[in-house]
Parts: structure tokens; C-alpha cells; sequence
């Protein structure tokens, strides 16, 4: 177990807690009885991947802010000799004022790294999500 470190540019967990099944209803379908439910700050609807799908214009100091932040978030995590393993455009989330945002407006905004469900130890093997984003001394030998 590794717990993230607090930086503004890691997308926390907030509180966790087991959501018990629903009442039965017509309605209402559930595979599961029981579910684990993980809380974060609400933070919009746009990823990295949808601004490069839009093909925004983003201005020299929108990405160069971005990516200090980004790597300001990594480093947290590398204090702790903790590794994210999937870091792909998916996984980073834009935080701002989301009518700016939706204009491409993004002069406001900041990025927030997010899904923690590969990160491991440094010097340990983890799980690689995405080959296409994947680092090179992170993938086996073929």
C-alpha cells in the first residue's frame, strides 16, 4: 500500500466508502452487491486527450505551465520513491473555469494528475496499462 503524497497537482482521495446494493426495483440493475466508492474533488470533464483531439491552439505559456506542473506533481510522487505507470494524456485532467475552457480559454487553467491504480514502488515491476505511453525501461524484452 502507497499513499499519495498531498501536492496540488496529484488529484487526492478524499473519503472511501462501500455503497450497499439498492433496493430491488424494476428499474434498477447492479452486478454487484457491493460497491467501493472513491471520492476526489470535483474537478470538470476535460483530460489532456480531449484538448489534443480538439486541436486547440494552446499558447507557449499555457504548456509550459502545464508541464511544470505536471512534473511538479511527479516529483512529489518520486520523493516518496513512488512511480505513477500510467501516465498518458487521459490521465491528466484540466482544472479551470470550464466556459473559458469550452472558448479555449485555457490561460487559467492547471493540469492534475489522476488514476493511481498502477502506482507502485520505485525499483519494483508494475503493471503496464498502456504500451503506447509506456516508458522503455518499463516494458519486458521481447
Amino acid at each position: 500500500y502507497a499513499r499519495v503524497p498531498n501536492s496540488p497537482y496529484l488529484l487526492q482521495l478524499e473519503d472511501v466508502f462501500l455503497h450497499l446494493p439498492l433496493p430491488s426495483h424494476p428499474s434498477v440493475r447492479c452486478r454487484s452487491t457491493i460497491t467501493l466508492c472513491l471520492v476526489t474533488r470535483l474537478i470538470g470533464h476535460l483530460t489532456c486527450d480531449s484538448v489534443i483531439k480538439k486541436k486547440y491552439q494552446l499558447p507557449w505559456r499555457v504548456c509550459h505551465r502545464w508541464f511544470s506542473q505536471l512534473a511538479t506533481g511527479l516529483s512529489s510522487l518520486h520523493q516518496y520513491g513512488l512511480v505513477h505507470d500510467d501516465i498518458k494524456p487521459d490521465n491528466i485532467l484540466i482544472e479551470g473555469n470550464k466556459e473559458e475552457m469550452e472558448r479555449g480559454d485555457f490561460s487559467n487553467s492547471n493540469v492534475v494528475l489522476c488514476d493511481f491504480g498502477l502506482l507502485c514502488r520505485d525499483g519494483t515491476v508494475g503493471n503496464v496499462a498502456c504500451l503506447w505511453w509506456a516508458a522503455p525501461e518499463r516494458l519486458e524484452p521481447l
